[in-house]
């Protein structure tokens, strides 16, 4: 989930209080850890920063992840073309009969 791949755009583990997902968790420590892992010099600092949000993150729990899934897709290559293969749900345009 590419919005999860980094604290800055993970939508649910903001606590930025009115400005936070549904539900409006609120902690300044951890909306701060968060800036200052997006300027972070270098990837050594932000490992460190990481591991910090990380242990807020658990200590908060701003949310609970119910797994990760996939929506699988299935067609008939012999019948279809220009079927786009993309990781979350399947655009329904580019598709031609053959």
């Amino acid at each position: 989930m590419l919005t999860s791949s980094n604290p800055i755009t993970h939508t649910a583990i903001g606590m930025g209080c009115e400005k936070a997902w549904f539900g409006w968790p609120c902690d300044k420590l951890f909306e701060d850890l968060r800036k200052k892992w997006a300027f972070a010099p270098d990837q050594a600092t932000r490992k460190q920063v990481a591991v910090e949000l990380s242990r807020r993150a658990y200590e908060q729990v701003p949310y609970i992840s119910f797994a990760q899934w996939r929506n699988p897709i299935a067609y008939r290559s012999d019948r279809l073309s220009g079927v786009l293969v993309v990781p979350s749900v399947p655009p329904m345009w580019n598709i031609d009969k053959k």
